[in-house]
């Protein structure tokens, strides 16, 4: 299976290679699930755009701060598994740095053990160094003038 996003990759991920392989296209999976304010997180789908993201972001008072010029078009999922960085890198880090976890499950039918045999929860990882500081997930939006 291939996982396929918004194409906006140049990394080639979501072209299969070899036969037999099926294309799994992530775009219905697009919804925001959650935003807790109290905690500065948001809960999205893999193919939840990033558009989408930050609009959420914004209308709650924050900031998801990834932005790339395919913003309109590349999903999360995507930017998580090439760890996009994009124009304010420097500042907030790249997407995993941007992230405290993410979910994974298979379908039963794929898996052949169901979903409680291989759904997990993985806490990201904010860098290969021990001694950097997790950052938040988003930033506070500076007052409107």
């Amino acid at each position: 299976m291939v996982p396929q996003g918004g194409n906006t990759s140049l990394c080639g991920a979501a072209t299969p290679d070899g036969e037999g392989e099926a294309v799994i296209c992530l775009s219905r999976l697009n919804r925001i699930r959650a935003i807790d304010i109290e905690n500065n997180t948001i809960t999205a789908e893999a193919g939840c755009v990033l558009a989408a993201i930050q609009a959420a972001a914004a209308e709650a008072g924050r900031l998801f701060p990834l932005s790339l010029a395919a913003e309109g078009s590349a999903q999360l999922g995507g930017n998580l598994s090439t760890n996009a960085g994009g124009v304010q890198v420097l500042r907030y880090g790249n997407t995993r740095d941007l992230t405290s976890g993410w979910k994974s499950s298979c379908l039963p039918e794929i898996s052949g053990r169901g979903c409680a045999a291989c759904a997990r929860t993985i806490p990201a990882t904010t860098s290969s160094s021990s001694s950097s500081a997790p950052r938040a997930p988003w930033a506070s939006l500076p007052p409107r003038r």
